[in-house]
């Protein structure tokens, strides 16, 4: 029995990737988050669970898992990076607990899947750009207020100043401000930005005084919402740009539908892989056609997914692959084994029209 026929739940994550499995082991449940991977029939959680350091060790030692790293956080032992010989960079959370002895430490860096969220540079470019829209129009509100007193005196510089823009509610205000405000003057990081925001409202006062004057009046940003990103995100919502936006996630949810649903009936027309349940072993599996049907394109595709879980698709393409692969064809009711030349058999699918495919088991 192998390790993913012993999980009682899992978490599917909102591509339709299985993230975590729970398993109820010796009176207690663990979690154990895997890298991206085709959901298995057992029930959904999205419960994490914790547990002492002891449990964990001993339900490593039972599924003969290695411990790769411990996660230290504060002089205390969070986690555990473990892998087998099919499963890599696994995390089973620990209450904290002492550090173990010979047990190499994780890199601080080290992204913990569904407890960290990565901030990449991308996020950090979007929050210095929105910043730096903020900074322009409270310049420009600034200047607003008192045109003929403005100048550097209007600013004050602070080299480590955070913007904390996501409490201003995108509104536009100078009395108990200290997002921007200091002492009634305006904070910037630097002499250098304080120059160019004064050559900013310089530009914008010859352009368009008038608006500009108005600001004084003015009580919203409307640079708060440009991007999706800007929008506050709730369970069960859903954000577009545009009808563009919402078509093409309408045609992506009736794609996933197709995929995701148990099929019927065995579809030997589909280009995609789709879920079957297999009636000689009562599992569902994935099947996916190859073109043309043939036995040595479906042979190669379940023999890749059978050493590295990786789906080569309907036109797969595998020159470092065996030509001998052994495998079993199976139909609804019968299993056939042809051995060949290797000593791991693939599974087939064998369809009434006479044409192969790939059967990818997910508990091998």
């Amino acid at each position: 029995m192998s390790l993913f026929d012993k999980a009682e739940e899992q978490y599917i994550d909102s591509s339709g990737k299985m993230r975590m499995l729970n398993f109820y082991f010796d009176g207690k449940w663990i979690s154990l988050m895997i890298p991206p991977s085709p959901p298995i029939d057992i029930s959904y959680s999205s419960s994490i669970y914790s547990v002492k350091l002891r449990y964990a060790l001993d339900f490593i030692k039972e599924h003969a898992l290695h411990i790769d790293y411990q996660d230290v956080k504060r002089d205390a032992v969070e986690g555990l990076w473990v892998s087998s010989h099919k499963l890599k960079d696994c995390y089973i959370p620990v209450k904290s607990s002492k550090i173990l002895k010979n047990v190499e430490f994780a890199d601080y860096s080290k992204i913990r899947p569904l407890l960290d969220k990565a901030e990449s540079m991308l996020e950090n470019h979007k929050r210095s750009q929105k910043v730096a829209e903020f900074l322009k129009k409270y310049a420009l509100y600034t200047y607003s207020m008192k045109p003929e007193k403005f100048g550097k005196s209007s600013f004050v510089v602070k080299e480590n100043h955070n913007y904390d823009i996501e409490n201003l509610n995108n509104r536009l205000f100078f009395e108990n401000n200290n997002v921007f405000y200091e002492k009634g003057k305006l904070i910037v990081t630097s002499k250098k930005i304080r120059d160019k925001l004064m050559a900013y409202i310089q530009v914008q006062v010859l352009n368009d005084e008038k608006t500009v004057l108005n600001l004084k009046n003015i009580t919203n940003l409307d640079e708060g919402y440009k991007i999706i990103s800007d929008f506050t995100s709730f369970p069960n919502q859903l954000i577009f740009k545009n009808k563009i936006g919402i078509r093409k996630w309408k045609e992506e949810l009736i794609r996933l539908k197709k995929i995701y649903d148990v099929s019927l009936a065995p579809l030997p027309a589909a280009r995609e892989p789709y879920f079957y349940r297999l009636a000689k072993t009562n599992k569902i599996v994935l099947i996916q056609n190859v073109e043309k049907g043939k036995l040595e394109l479906a042979a190669k595709v379940s023999y890749k997914w059978l050493k590295d879980r990786v789906n080569k698709g309907y036109y797969p393409f595998e020159s470092s692959l065996p030509n001998d692969i052994s495998y079993i064809t199976y139909t609804d009711n019968t299993e056939i084994k042809h051995k060949k030349g290797t000593d791991d058999y693939a599974s087939i699918f064998f369809y009434d029209n006479g044409e192969y495919a790939a059967l990818l088991n997910f508990s091998e």
